[in-house]
C-alpha cells in the first residue's frame, strides 16, 4: 500500500500523495468500510508525465478496482487523483487504499 484517503459523502476528488521511492508497474485501488463508485482516476508521475483512466465502477466495501497498467516500463508515482460518487446514506466514510506492484 502506498497510501490512503478518507472519502467525503458525496461527489468529490481526492488526492493521495505517494511518497516512495520505487518504480511501479501498476494501481490498483481498495475500498474498506463503504461503497465507493469511482468515476475517473488520473495518475501523475514524477517525470511530469500523467495516465487518464475511466473507471466508472461502483466497488462494494472489502472490494478493489482491476488491476491499472501503468504504460511502459515501471514508472515513479508522484500523485493518484480520483474522481468518486459515495452513498448520501452510507453509515461510515469509506476509505480508499492505493495499493502499487513494483
Amino acid at each position: 500500500m502506498v497510501g490512503e484517503a478518507q472519502a467525503r459523502r458525496s461527489v468529490d476528488r481526492d488526492v493521495v500523495r505517494v511518497n516512495a521511492d520505487r518504480a511501479y508497474s501498476a494501481i490498483r485501488l481498495r475500498v474498506l468500510h463503504a461503497p465507493v463508485e469511482f468515476l475517473d482516476v488520473q495518475i501523475h508521475f514524477r517525470n511530469g508525465g500523467s495516465r487518464n483512466i475511466e473507471v466508472r465502477q461502483l466497488i462494494e466495501r472489502g472490494g478493489a478496482t482491476r488491476i491499472i497498467d501503468l504504460p511502459g516500463e515501471r514508472r515513479f508515482i508522484d500523485r493518484v487523483v480520483f474522481w468518486y460518487k459515495t452513498p448520501a446514506l452510507a453509515r461510515e466514510r469509506a476509505t480508499v487504499q492505493v495499493w502499487a506492484r513494483a
